[in-house]
């Protein structure tokens, strides 16, 4: 869950910075529904590789 947490913050961060105009306000609204989309992301993923990593396949 940590791992997918400081995923989510760094892709979210980074998005943001893409996205989003130069101008702080905007990319400060802009992080918390990143943040929420960019960690079901996240989590979805560190949940596949750890299930890839002990051998079990998922559906």
């Amino acid at each position: 869950m940590a791992t997918a947490y400081s995923l989510a913050v760094l892709l979210a961060f980074v998005i943001g910075a893409v996205v989003t105009p130069p101008d702080p306000m905007a990319q400060v609204l802009a992080l918390p529904p990143l943040f929420a989309v960019s960690f079901v992301v996240s989590y979805l993923f560190v949940t596949q590789r750890l299930g890839w990593a002990s051998g079990e396949t998922t559906a």
